[in-house]
């Protein structure tokens, strides 16, 4: 569900990234973005709240999830792929705007045969959200509550990260940041 980034990245990684980024397929399936959206909250999932892009927009789009989908496999069937894949592009949406995300393309990780891999990811820690194995748990936990669980962790850890003064990701991988439930029991303990 969610992926981590590890080490540095040598000039030749860097040119694999740079090129996996250009890919026609994946620069298509960025522009596709605005109408998916569209159709996601008019057709798919109307009723969204006045801010769709938030927890209770994350939430009521989990549960239509698992209302139309029975399992992971009713997610990967031809027959709804599109429907799967507006999904996905909401679900990242959402955490794209709200922890200020950027689409990436992880093609390593493709299990669709298209080509590339939508991931978001995030200056503040080195979780990505690979959004159609996000969808798929979801699908298969049924409890409707996996994403909004998640986008609250994520908020969590960047109000430390903002706290922090925003460092950047090797620095804040090598401060050993802790996370905030731990912090504040940590900062409990040191005042005893």
């Amino acid at each position: 569900m969610v992926g981590v980034v590890f080490g540095e990245f040598d000039e030749e990684d860097f040119q694999l990234f740079v090129k996996d980024q250009r890919d026609s397929r994946w620069l298509a399936w960025l522009d596709s973005i605005p109408d998916q959206l569209d159709r996601f909250l008019i057709e798919t999932v109307p009723g969204m709240p006045l801010d769709p892009y938030s927890s209770r927009g994350l939430n009521l789009a989990e549960g239509t999830a698992v209302a139309y989908f029975a399992d992971a496999e009713a997610i990967r069937a031809p027959l709804n792929r599109g429907l799967a894949e507006q999904f996905a592009v909401f679900l990242g949406e959402v955490f794209r705007r709200s922890f200020d995300g950027a689409w990436i393309n992880v093609p390593d990780h493709d299990e669709t045969g298209m080509g590339f891999c939508p991931v978001v990811r995030f200056p503040f820690t080195n979780m990505d959200i690979h959004v159609r194995v996000f969808l798929a748990a979801a699908v298969e936990q049924r409890t409707t509550i996996e994403w909004v669980t998640v986008w609250t962790a994520a908020a969590e850890i960047e109000a430390a990260w903002w706290k922090a003064g925003k460092p950047t990701r090797s620095q804040w991988l090598a401060a050993k940041w802790i996370p905030p439930e731990e912090y504040d029991d940590e900062a409990d303990a040191m005042k005893s």
